[in-house]
């Protein structure tokens, strides 16, 4: 577990970063002032600002299918992840640990992937 719940830390951070570069991207593509728009969608979920990006039309459609991906496997971790994962009946199954490790860093990497993406569209 000293290894699963690092992973889940870092993917809810860097989830952040891409909530936050979102925001920044509204910003540079709207009439209103940044305060403004700060105001209106600097509390917002993934959710929420993904459903601004179609909406506004900003990105290209591979990158609005990978933030409906993240915010697919963010649901998951945050929501679901530990209900379907019972690791302490299983904490003594070396290869279901690893397994679940290496699913967080492949999601970890995609998310990471993802927010490098947009902080280059700001």
């Amino acid at each position: 577990m000293n290894r699963i719940y690092p992973l889940i830390g870092q993917i809810i951070e860097i989830v952040q970063y891409i909530e936050y570069n979102i925001v920044e991207l509204i910003c540079e593509h709207s009439q209103q002032s940044e305060e403004v728009i700060r105001e209106k969608w600097g509390t917002s979920t993934l959710g929420q600002l993904l459903g601004e990006l179609q909406h506004k039309d900003l990105l290209n459609e591979d990158l609005v299918e990978q933030l409906e991906k993240a915010l697919h496997d963010r649901n998951h971790i945050v929501h679901q992840y530990f209900k379907k994962n019972d690791f302490v009946k299983h904490s003594d199954n070396e290869e279901m640990i690893k397994n679940q490790e290496n699913y967080l860093k492949n999601r970890l990497h995609e998310m990471e992937d993802l927010n490098e993406q947009l902080y280059k569209q700001c």
